[in-house]
């Protein structure tokens, strides 16, 4: 009687702990499926937020609005104007350009430099003009921060004052290179050296009784401007 009483209890026992081992075991598993060891997880009830964008770039509109002073030096034909006249003068230039692609601009250009007269003189100075339409070709049309780029246009050239009769106009080419520096993504500076040649006269202006006068205008400038995206 009291053996089968000792089987009984060690029966029970056994149960007991397989019981207890099977509520171990499933424990373990479901925090083994819940938070798997050093393996990125995701609860389901979690909602996933999109991945972020990278910040979008400045986006120019390609309308630019530029001006600055230029150093500008010439060299009429001898005879055209007073010796007195010096041929190093500065002035100002104002653009507007429009960039059509990538890898070409168009660039509407106004100028105008004054060349004074020399010391010992009272001759009033020489007001060279022009007006250009320019195409634009840049070299580094990825380039983040230096754009290089070359130049090439032509337009309306005019000379006055400095002891002319009248004013002498013409047409003209011009070429050169440049480099647009950005300062941030709606500021640059820009450097442009540039050659002009023209061919002027007083046709246009002249009267009747004033001798028909003609020039070649050779000049060189050196301009730095403030560039605006628009």
């Amino acid at each position: 009687m009291e053996s089968q009483r000792k089987e009984e209890v060690f029966i029970v026992g056994i149960k007991y702990a397989l019981l207890m081992i099977c509520i171990g075991a499933l424990g373990v598993t479901s925090m083994a499926s819940a938070h798997p060891s050093k393996v990125p997880h995701r609860h389901l009830e979690e909602r996933t937020s999109p991945p972020k964008s990278a910040k979008a770039k400045h986006q120019s509109s390609g309308v630019t609005f530029s001006f600055g002073p230029s150093l500008n030096h010439f060299a009429p034909e001898e005879g055209i104007v007073s010796q007195d006249i010096l041929e190093l003068g500065g002035g100002a230039e104002l653009s507007f350009g429009v960039r059509v692609n990538p890898y070409v601009g168009l660039q509407f250009n106004g100028m105008l430099t004054l060349h004074q007269g020399g010391a010992g003189t009272s001759m009033g100075g020489v007001f060279m003009g022009a007006f250009t339409v320019d195409s634009l070709v840049y070299m580094l049309p990825n380039a983040q921060r230096i754009e290089p780029y070359a130049l090439v246009g032509l337009g309306v050239f005019s000379l006055s004052g400095g002891g002319l009769q009248s004013t002498l106009e013409g047409f003209g080419v011009q070429a050169g290179l440049g480099a647009r520096v950005r300062i941030n993504p709606a500021l640059s500076l820009a450097l442009e050296g540039i050659l002009r040649l023209a061919y002027l006269d007083n046709s246009r202006n002249g009267g009747f009784d004033e001798p028909f006068s003609s020039a070649l205008l050779f000049s060189d400038s050196l301009a730095v401007k403030i560039v605006l995206d628009l």
